[in-house]
């Protein structure tokens, strides 16, 4: 492994920079990899600080789990013990942790919750934002590693999975030839907890379901077109295609691995 591997090893192990020695410091600031992964990922905090406080009490599933990796979190090793470990258990620790980093994100607003009175404001958005996250989401989540909550390939166990971690009933995709399904989490789009399914499309590629509760979000402004007798709307952003469409109560939206969705994704999704 050359250097310059090593401390672009380091930096994605360490995007806090806590263990940074100077030569890892100095490739931080020139990598255009390790740069445009740095901004990411201060983009994300920046974005989840910004959000509102939640519309509704934290779900019982979540709220229990949460507490749970808290408490884990409180027992792991400290940090200068972290580093004694080897490298493959040190790289595990890091998406763990920027993964509790997100959820406490979502719940740093005006006020903080576990359950009691949620306000009644809420987050108005409309499709081109959501487009514009989703997309944003993707290149985030290609580029951390595999941030997935649980890995459940069965899709009638990872809908169950969501829906009782959050206020909405979700229902995923089955896996196929061409979209195989990994897992799964809670994730925060355009103002509110969504629901996050994962599909391995080959060649280390993965496209993204994403699903919000659709009230209040303004489908006016993106192009649409009809597919499968749905109306679909289409848009990209982060060099990603996206498509939304509306399933009951939510808004899905399906983010192609790379430039355009794979042939015969609507057959797929839009049953």
């Amino acid at each position: 492994m050359t250097n310059n591997e090593q401390h672009c090893r380091h930096v994605h192990d360490d995007p806090q920079g806590h263990a940074w020695d100077a030569g890892t410091r100095a490739h931080a600031a020139e990598c255009p990899a390790c740069v445009a992964f740095l901004a990411g990922v201060e983009e994300l905090g920046v974005r989840l600080r910004a959000h509102a406080t939640l519309n509704a009490p934290m779900p019982e599933a979540l709220r229990a789990r949460l507490l749970a990796q808290l408490d884990e979190a409180a027992a792991a090793p400290r940090r200068a013990e972290v580093f004694l470990l080897p490298a493959r258990a040190r790289r595990a620790l890091y998406p763990m942790a920027l993964a509790a980093s997100l959820a406490v994100g979502v719940l740093i607003g005006d006020r903080a919750h576990f359950g009691g009175p949620a306000p009644s404001a809420e987050v108005r958005r409309d499709i081109g934002n959501y487009i514009q996250d989703v997309t944003h989401d993707h290149y985030l989540f290609s580029r951390i590693g595999r941030p997935l909550e649980v890995s459940i390939s069965d899709n009638g166990g990872l809908s169950t999975w969501l829906s009782e971690s959050l206020s909405f009933d979700v229902k995923v995709p089955a896996s196929n030839a061409d979209f195989r399904l990994e897992g799964g989490r809670v994730w925060h789009t355009v103002g509110r907890l969504s629901a996050l399914a994962a599909y391995d499309v080959g060649g280390g590629r993965r496209a993204l379901l994403f699903a919000v509760p659709a009230a209040n979000l303004d489908l006016k402004g993106a192009e649409w077109s009809t597919v499968g007798g749905r109306r679909v709307f289409h848009g990209r952003a982060w060099d990603c295609d996206a498509r939304v469409w509306i399933d009951g109560d939510l808004a899905m939206a399906l983010v192609a691995p790379e430039g355009t969705l794979p042939e015969g994704w609507a057959q797929e999704f839009l049953r």
